[in-house]
Order: structure tokens, then sequence, then C-alpha cells
């Protein structure tokens, strides 16, 4: 990842995923650019991914800092999947393959909820966390950014950014309140 400027991910999605998704061309082109097409998407770049060690500084510093398992599944997911415990409590850093997008979970696979900038009452480690992410140029995703829908045939229902940037499997968001 480059240093580049960071922007909020709100200004990144705000301008395509409000809108209908053949109106976002930038998301768009950047799902076009991995999966080769959207009708009928390739997914080899994930194995490459995985074996080129993508991602490796960053999981090297979950898995230092926080204790962090690797729960990629490569049948399933189109990111790095690092899941951790802190103080009782089931973290989850998913890092998209896709590009420099990232979402922090904090909850189980059933019932989580997002952590950005703009949550409330974070803790010490949750704003380090969501620093380290920002200062290696990911864009941290917040909750109604994953729910936008996404034309995209992948073998889920109705799929989303969620979807598309991180795995096929349901989104673990079961209610709209945060923390």
């Amino acid at each position: 990842m480059t240093s580049a400027p960071i922007r909020s991910a709100s200004s990144i999605f705000s301008p395509f995923l409000v809108a209908a998704p053949t109106t976002f061309p930038q998301l768009r082109a950047i799902l076009e650019s991995r999966y080769g097409s959207l009708a009928s998407p390739q997914f080899f770049f994930v194995q490459d991914a995985l074996d080129a060690g993508k991602h490796e500084e960053e999981k090297r510093f979950f898995t230092d800092k926080f204790g962090a398992v690797d729960d990629t599944d490569p049948n399933n997911d189109v990111g790095l999947f690092l899941v951790f415990e802190k103080n009782g409590e089931t973290f989850c850093v998913l890092l998209s393959f896709v590009g420099p997008y990232a979402a922090f979970l904090k909850g189980d696979a059933q019932n989580s909820f997002c952590l950005t900038d703009e949550t409330e009452n974070l803790t010490p480690d949750e704003r380090a966390i969501l620093l380290f992410l920002r200062d290696k140029g990911w864009h941290v995703l917040s909750e109604a950014q994953l729910k936008q829908p996404v034309e995209i045939q992948l073998d889920i229902d109705d799929p989303t950014v969620y979807n598309a940037l991180f795995t096929c499997t349901p989104m673990p968001f079961e209610r709209d309140n945060s923390p």
C-alpha cells in the first residue's frame, strides 16, 4: 500500500454508492479490473494474492499485536479475514484483494457491527487499529457502504459491496444500530 493522502471512505463511495449499481462507474471499473467480468467473474486473483502473501505486513501486525488468526477461506473470500479476541470481544479485520478496502467488525458471525472513525466510544486499541489501517492506505468502510447493492454475479442473492469486496457469504449485520 502506498502512503497516498487518505480520504475518508464516505468521500470515495458517496458519489456512486447512493444510486443504482450501474451509476457508479468507479466501483464498477475496480470490480471489472479484478474480476474480469461482472456477469461471469473470475476468482483466480484470490489464490494469486494468497500465494504472493498479499497484505502480509498487515497480517503480521494483527498477529503480533492482537494474536489474530487468519480465517480466510479461498473458496468464499476475496480478501484476507483476520479474527482475534480482545477483552472478551471478537473482532474481524477484512482486507480486500479487490482494492484498498477494509472493514473492521466487532461481534460474532451473525451479529456484528462496523467500527469506523465515526463510531462513538472507541477503545484505544480500536482507534489504533483504524489509524494503522488508514496509515497503510486502507479505506475502512461503514456498514451503510457495505450494504449497497452491486450488479455482479456471485453465489449469493442480491450481492452487495460487502460481497464483492470481501466474501460471498451473507453479511453479519443483523441490525442497523451501532454499539
